[in-house]
């Protein structure tokens, strides 16, 4: 009886030992793939941040060109505008000379009417 009770203890062990075995080559297969999964999970997120980096700079760039480009305008504008300014100014000049002038005949004629 105690021969078939040590077969079976080394039975029953060898059982156990296998099963060790295989589980020991699950968590070893388990422990490869979950690098792998890590490694391509890594590079998809660096991936994805050199995508928002080159998008931020091509968005950035953009944006300081429309600047650029509204800056030339308001210089432009505020160009013309000095200009009409100017022509104003002249005008008025000119339109307040007339008037003077156009004064000084009328007094002239008045005088001679007198």
């Amino acid at each position: 009886m105690k021969v078939c009770e040590g077969n079976e203890l080394e039975c029953e062990l060898e059982r156990w030992k296998s099963a060790c075995e295989r589980m020991k080559k699950d968590l070893e297969e388990s422990h490869v793939r979950r690098k792998e999964l890590e490694a391509s999970l890594l590079g998809q997120v660096e991936f994805g941040e050199s995508l928002r980096q080159e998008t931020n700079k091509h968005e950035k760039d953009k944006f300081i060109q429309l600047m650029n480009k509204r800056k030339m305008t308001m210089d432009e504008i505020m160009h013309h505008m000095a200009s009409l300014q100017e022509q104003f100014s002249n005008s008025l000049t000119s339109f307040s000379s007339q008037l003077e002038d156009d004064d000084q005949d009328t007094e002239a004629e008045e005088q001679k009417l007198s």
